[in-house]
Order: structure tokens, then C-alpha cells, then sequence
């Protein structure tokens, strides 16, 4: 497929060891969680770098800054928002520490992860941690369009 070799490209610079993923999987995360259309939505433009980051509005004069909402300090690019950003690593922390208490794990998370998922293969608990990816990248965009920083009860 031709989106596969453009996705591939793009995250080769980002992430090592890419040669071993399953395209076709990652493709289809969303389809295999049957989650609703917006989390499919976000998952395509993440996966697809079209994400509305900062970085590019502001090269596009949509917005004033291209610094982070969350930390105001680095540019917003989609590394820095959904997994560099120290406030949003600390919401994947503690996020993924409650999942280990709760599943009894000791599960890790790298960036790879959270742009690319895991993969459906390995067990069903890769397919609530997909989802519970998913759902946190939609929780930081809702927090950053809402200008909130984030509280873990409501999510």
C-alpha cells in the first residue's frame, strides 16, 4: 500500500528498529478496537504527521507562538506534544502507573509506542493499552483546545 511506505518514511527518522513492524496492523488499530470515528480520526492525522501542531501554525501565521501550551518553553512540534513534553511525559507516567497497579504489570511505554501502538498480536492487553493510548492523546488535545491543564479524575 502506498500510505504505508509514506507513513514508514516519515516515522524512520523519528524511531529505530521500524523494520519489524507490521504496517498493516498498525493500520488497523483503530478498526480492531472499534473505537469511535473521532479516535479514528486523531490516530490518522497522528500517524500521518497532519496533526495541527503549533510548530506549523505558527509557520503558517494561524497562531502567535509555536511554544507548547502545556510548558511554554519548547516549540509544539507531534513529538513534543503528545510524548517529549515533561508535563505530558508526566501524565504518561502516572497514567501507566495506574495501569500497572491495576493489571498487576510492569509495563513501559516508549514514544514509538504511543505514536505507533502495540501490536495487536501480542495479547488482549495490548489492545486495552491501545486504547487507553488513544484516549489519552485525545485527553492532551482536549486539554490543550480547552487551555486546561489536565486532571486525571476526569480522564
Amino acid at each position: 500500500m502506498e500510505h504505508d511506505f509514506k507513513a514508514k518514511a516519515k516515522y524512520s527518522t523519528k524511531f529505530i528498529e521500524l523494520d519489524n513492524l507490521s504496517w498493516e496492523n498498525i493500520f488497523n488499530i483503530p478498526i480492531a478496537l472499534k473505537c469511535d470515528n473521532k479516535l479514528k480520526e486523531l490516530q490518522f492525522k497522528i500517524l500521518h504527521r497532519i496533526f495541527p501542531v503549533k510548530y506549523f501554525l505558527f509557520k503558517i501565521k494561524q497562531v502567535d507562538s509555536p511554544k507548547c501550551f502545556f510548558c511554554d518553553i519548547y516549540d509544539e512540534t507531534l513529538e513534543h506534544l503528545f510524548a517529549n513534553c515533561m508535563l505530558v511525559k508526566t501524565f504518561w507516567l502516572q497514567l501507566l502507573e495506574i495501569w500497572n497497579v491495576f493489571k498487576g504489570s510492569a509495563f513501559l511505554i516508549c514514544n514509538k509506542d504511543i505514536f505507533l501502538g502495540f501490536d495487536l498480536l501480542d495479547s488482549s492487553k495490548t489492545c486495552a493499552l491501545n486504547l487507553l493510548m488513544l484516549y489519552g492523546m485525545r485527553y492532551i488535545v482536549k486539554c490543550r483546545f480547552e487551555k486546561s491543564l489536565w486532571i486525571y479524575r476526569c480522564f
